[in-house]
This record gives C-alpha cells, sequence and structure tokens, in this order.
C-alpha cells in the first residue's frame, strides 16, 4: 500500500487548495452576493435604465461596506442631490437623523424658509421655537422648501404663523404665547394634496388668504 504518511500529504494539500478556492471565491464577486447587487443596482443607475428616485436607498444601506461607499459616490452626484428630499434621505442615510438635525439653526432656517409675500420676517426668538423640535423642521433646510405664511386665524388681533413644509406634506401652526412671551407651536396637520407651493405663493401674492378655513380650501 501507499506510504500513511504520502497519502496524508496529499489529503493536506487537497484540503489546503480546497480552502484557497473557497477564498478566493469569497473575495471575488462570483460568491460575493452583496457586492453583485450593489454594483449591478448602481449600473442601472448609471446607464440611465433606473432614474434616481429608483435607487434604493434602503438597500444599499444593508449592503456593508460596499453599499456604503455606492451611498458616498451619491453625495457628489449633482443629479441624485439636487432633489431635497432624496439629499435629506441620503445623508440620514450615511450619517443619521442626528447628524441632519446638527445642521439645523436659526441661522439655517432664517436663510432658507421662504417667507411669503405679505407676511413679515420673522425675528430671533420666532427660529428658536422651530428647533425646539428639529425633527419636524428638517426639510425646511432646504432654499426654498418650506414657506412662512403669517394670518390671524382666529381673529384675536395677533397673527399666527403657518410653516408650510412641503417635502413632508404637512403643515405646522405657531402662535405667540404674550404671557411667556414666546412662539408655541399649536397644531400640525397633514397638508391637503390641492394646495401646492405655486398655488399659495400665488394666493399670497394676490392678497387671496383669508382667515376663513374656506379660503384655504380654494387654494
Amino acid at each position: 500500500g501507499q506510504n500513511p504518511l504520502v497519502l496524508q500529504g496529499k489529503v493536506n494539500l487537497a484540503v489546503s487548495l480546497l480552502v484557497l478556492v473557497i477564498l478566493v471565491l469569497l473575495n471575488s464577486p462570483v460568491l460575493d452576493s452583496m457586492r453583485i447587487s450593489v454594483n449591478s443596482h448602481m449600473a442601472r443607475y448609471q446607464s440611465g435604465k433606473n432614474t434616481p428616485d429608483q435607487v434604493s436607498l434602503y438597500m444599499l444601506e444593508q449592503s456593508g461596506r460596499y453599499g456604503r461607499a455606492a451611498l458616498e459616490s451619491l453625495k457628489s452626484d449633482a443629479g441624485f442631490m439636487k432633489d431635497p428630499k432624496r439629499a435629506r434621505d441620503l445623508l440620514m442615510a450615511l450619517d443619521g437623523e442626528q447628524h441632519l438635525q446638527q445642521q439645523i439653526s436659526e441661522k439655517v432656517l432664517a436663510e432658507n424658509v421662504l417667507i411669503a409675500p405679505g407676511s413679515g420676517k420673522p425675528d430671533a426668538t420666532f427660529w428658536s421655537a422651530l428647533i425646539q423640535d428639529r425633527y419636524n423642521v428638517m426639510t425646511c433646510i432646504g432654499k426654498d422648501a418650506c414657506v412662512l405664511v403669517e394670518q390671524d386665524l382666529n381673529s384675536d388681533g395677533r397673527a399666527e404663523r403657518i410653516l408650510f413644509a412641503f417635502d413632508d406634506e404637512r403643515y405646522i401652526v405657531y402662535g405667540f404665547d404674550p404671557d411667556k412671551k414666546e412662539w408655541q407651536e399649536l397644531t400640525m396637520s397633514l397638508l391637503p394634496r390641492d394646495i401646492t407651493k405655486e398655488k399659495l405663493l400665488t394666493a399670497a401674492k394676490d392678497g387671496k388668504l383669508g382667515t376663513k378655513p374656506k379660503a384655504w380650501r380654494d387654494l
């Protein structure tokens, strides 16, 4: 028979080669499904087969270092980043909500929130009130993404302020408390589908924003 030591040597060599082959395969696109998925997904986008809105940030988030690299590449993609909501979602995927909220300040809101025609420019106390709940105004860090309207909703002689956050499809009403000398959130609600930024600004410009609820429905 064959020398057991020679046989053992052949078996060891075969096992070593098998391990080597498996390692090579694991580190190549053949078995690396994560890398294949990411590369395929990004190739469809880069070739124009998929639109920016069809890029799945969730899938990329779940795809380890390959997904992370793809997310980073999107950050420098002007076409992808030009949409404020996509840009915000990407930043959240990369750095989390906390990082995005850290970008919100009174100064940033004052510079980016669009004041509707006929409405006064708020002072610092109003912007301070807004960042008490940063999550509500995260979309407002984009230029003109949110519109602020001043209107006396309850006919008490004091104007309330309504912040329209179009990317979040909601509006928030703030009122001034004369005793505490501060602005407070009064209510938040979903934005009716027929109210667009263009309609709102046109109505404000034409002086058609009334104090009755019907006036809002007519926008």
